[in-house]
């Protein structure tokens, strides 16, 4: 990856050193901020200085507003004027919260705190820490004195100091406000007095600190350069002396103190270190280069997921083993993340490098269809897509659980922004058992996606069986909150790990839209918390067999079965008509997984609005026409039931809307008709209320039919044209009497 931006040089090929304001020189370059009202801050060790630009730079090259330790841009003489609350020698570290300015001074043995952030050229410090004046740099071993100071940073008005030399971190409590002023807590040491080398690496051991950094979480990692080549973290504020560390990052254990040439989980003589939004930055000074880590590490030597100054893990070549460009690195410097914006120091090319840091999780999505390949293969299509500058660089797959395997491109290589891909796999790979050890029918697919930044989502999941049960299909009813039962994969720990949660969605015949009846439905009841915040209240109970119960204010639900067999009531949102119902499974990635699509006629009591009505039933040549009143623009759905129907399909939908005069008329098409079998008519009115007529028995012999004689004949009347259904409806196309 290449840099966007290059600081103190006026391109990517230039290495050259200097002063003024747009230069700097070769030095360590280890301190670069980016504070929270936009001033990048960066201090350029070997000019003696530290430098601001008062917004951060947008072209090559732009030169700094203010100058620290110097009195102009052109003077770099160490502690020019004598040792003073102006003058620096050799700084190193800054740090600043947008009020406060710190900064780390190594051959001064010092700490310097601008009490206001600094605004002019050459402003005196306010306060000086480690030593007893502005004129001292003695380097003693005490709680007051500094010696060699690296790294230095606040949190939460606490002071952070790394001390190369004394081998030790100190933390002051507050801020410090007048000189000299004593630390309260030393880590590193078993003292304030004790500054020796330590015999052996353990986890409350430091052999030369300098970058430090705390994260919102209150985690402090401290950058352990030469020695020992780790990094430390703490996973809670230290509150004692000498408290030890929890893990270790660059070494196996907090024993190991090897300094691998390279290595994705090791360090060569780290450096600057950043955290944020759970990525971690290191950079490697002596393997010219910077390691980045897509998740805090848990657990001793784990491993980073990008390089950058490097072609791969393996080389550490400076300016990979040529010339001075926008990929390379000769050593590395600080490391600070402002925005979408990754800073690198480059002290061997005397310049700061900047990166676009688009962190751009890669979207991931499955057909929902498998297609048989023969001799007991399965075969699955997905897309995976990832936003520029970045390409998808793998899609893998693992079934029930197991090895993940590598997806096959749909064009032969991943190295776009949108790939389509295939896997084929056996679903009695690795198979299902349940708690007592018995086989589970079906399979589970989980899949990752990651891209050329080394982001990755990891949750797309699919499963089945997963079937909706009841009501089932054309089921009538007359309760106005149905109960919805469906069937999923038993093994729970798959759903748990994987599944965000499950949704009843319901489509009213002719509408393309299906919209969501129930919400945020648990994915297992023994994960259910109460959320009394929200008014919601659960009741749980985890009996031998494995049932469970979740109530709240919208729905009831029920498990049973390891959670295979899942009931849901709905308490709000009371149905009337006909309904195409399913059920969605929504996984941690954001994809969804469909059940089968079941229809449900919802009659409840009479509660027809004026004026629908059923005027008369005419026959024409076979084939039945209704004709009625309905309100004006009301949404009219005939069902037509088949009582004689031997296939999976025996109900036929018909929608028309009411004209301007309030009338409809519904023709049934002549070859959709049997005259010699028996139908249930139903009609529902939606629009302005809701009316609903029937069940009508309907045949070529019925009284309905010869009654139909009995009415006076309607005048035309001029209908809608198309009208849009889904599912078992028709699409009619309307004129005058007829639709077709």
């Amino acid at each position: 990856m290449s840099a966007s931006l290059v600081i103190g040089q006026t391109n990517f090929t230039d290495n050259s050193t200097g002063n003024g304001n747009n230069k700097l020189n070769n030095g360590s370059l280890r301190g670069i901020v980016v504070d929270p009202k936009g001033h990048l801050i960066i201090s350029d060790r070997s000019n003696s200085r530290v430098l601001i630009w008062n917004s951060v730079p947008t072209t090559n090259g732009a030169g700094a507003d203010l100058v620290l330790g110097q009195p102009d841009f052109s003077t770099v003489t160490p502690n020019t004027g004598g040792r003073s609350a102006r003058s620096m020698n050799n700084p190193t570290y800054v740090y600043s919260d947008g009020d406060r300015l710190v900064v780390g001074e190594e051959s001064n043995n010092r700490i310097l705190i601008w009490n206001t952030f600094p605004i002019t050229n050459d402003q005196p410090a306010d306060v000086v820490v480690g030593q007893p004046d502005f004129a001292s740099a003695n380097g003693t071993c005490d709680a007051a004195s500094t010696t060699l100071t690296e790294g230095v940073f606040i949190y939460q008005n606490k002071l952070i100091a790394a001390e190369r030399n004394q081998r030790r971190v100190l933390i002051w409590n507050t801020v410090p406000t007048t000189n000299y002023a004593p630390a309260d807590i030393v880590l590193g040491q078993s003292s304030m007095t004790d500054c020796t080398a330590p015999s052996s690496s353990t986890a409350s051991t430091l052999s030369s600190p300098r970058g430090i950094f705390v994260d919102s979480s209150g985690r402090l990692f401290v950058v352990n350069a030469t020695g020992s080549s780790r990094i430390l973290i703490w996973n809670t504020f230290p509150t004692i002396d000498n408290q030890p560390a929890d893990v270790v990052v660059g070494q196996p254990d907090f024993t190991t103190t090897s300094s691998p040439i390279s290595a994705s989980g090791g360090f060569n003589n780290p450096d600057g270190i950043f955290v944020s939004d759970n990525r971690m930055f290191v950079s490697n000074n002596s393997n010219n280069r910077v390691l980045i880590f897509n998740s805090i590490p848990g657990t001793n030597g784990s491993a980073a997921d990008i390089v950058l100054g490097q072609p791969d893990f393996t080389s550490n070549s400076v300016n990979q083993g040529g010339s001075t460009a926008a990929n390379t690195l000769n050593n590395g410097g600080g490391v600070f993340l402002y925005g979408d914006k990754l800073f690198v120091g480059d002290p061997g090319n005397s310049r700061v490098l900047v990166y676009n840091n688009v962190v751009a999780i890669p979207g991931l999505s499955l057909t929902n269809t498998t297609q048989d390949k023969g001799n007991g293969i399965t075969r699955m299509f997905g897309t995976a897509t990832v936003s520029q500058p970045y390409t998808v660089k793998l899609v893998t797959y693992s079934v029930n659980g197991g090895q993940y395997s590598a997806s096959v491109p749909a064009d032969g290589f991943f190295d776009s922004t949108r790939e389509d891909f295939h896997f084929d796999f056996d679903p009695k790979t690795n198979p299902l058992q349940d708690s007592t050890g018995q086989s589970i029918p079906g399979y589970t697919l989980q899949l990752k996606a990651i891209n050329t930044n080394a982001d990755i989502v990891d949750h797309l999941f699919f499963f089945s069986p997963f079937v909706a049960k009841k009501p089932l299909d054309l089921t009538i009813t007359t309760t106005q909150y149905p109960t919805f039962d469906f069937d999923v994969n038993k093994k729970r720990e798959f759903l748990r790990d994987n599944l965000e949660k499950y949704q009843i969605r319901t489509q009213t015949t002719g509408s393309d839209v299906w919209s969501v009846l129930v919400d945020d439905i648990p994915v297992d009841f023994a994960t259910v918390k109460a959320n009394i915040d929200n008014v919601l209240w659960y009741q749980y109970r985890d009996l031998a067999t494995n049932n469970g119960e979740y109530k709240n204010t919208r729905f009831d639900a029920q498990y049973s079965q390891e959670s295979s067999h899942i009931s849901v009531t709905v308490k709000q949102k009371p149905l009337r008509g006909v309904y195409h119902w399913k059920v969605v499974a929504i996984d941690k990635a954001g994809h969804e997984e469909d059940s089968n699509t079941q229809t449900l006629i919802l009659r409840g009591p009479a509660t027809s609005f004026y004026p629908f009505s059923l005027l008369s039933i005419s026959h024409r040549i076979t084939a039945p026409i209704f004709y009625g009143i309905a309100p004006r623009d009301a949404v009219v759905t005939l069902s037509l039931i088949d009582d004689n129907c031997l296939e999976n399909i025996c109900t036929k939908t018909y929608i028309t809307v009411a004209n301007g005069n309030s009338r409809f008329g519904i023709n049934i098409p002549r070859s959709e008709f049997n005259p010699a079998h028996t139908y249930q008519a139903f009609l529902t009115s939606q629009g302005d209320g809701y009316g609903e007529i029937g069940p009508i028995p309907i045949n070529t012999q019925s009284s309905a039919i010869s009654l139909a004689k009995l009415f006076s004949p309607l005048p035309p009347i001029p209908l809608l044209t198309t009208v849009p259904t889904q599912q078992n409806a028709k699409k009619l196309t309307c004129f005058l009497w007829w639709c077709f």
